[in-house]
């Protein structure tokens, strides 16, 4: 289900496509040369 493209890669695709599976969302907020804050919404399936 899961690859890693190359020797190189980070796994940010490997993190988006887990993200998707869960049916979540990825927001990016940044400003160049000052913050970057990621933030994940997952949903909570618990009955």
């Amino acid at each position: 289900m899961f690859f890693r493209a190359n020797e190189l890669s980070q796994g940010t695709l490997l993190i988006r496509e887990i993200i998707n599976k869960m049916n979540g969302q990825i927001n990016v907020d940044s400003t160049y040369g000052e913050v970057t804050t990621f933030e994940l919404i997952l949903q909570n399936n618990i009955a």
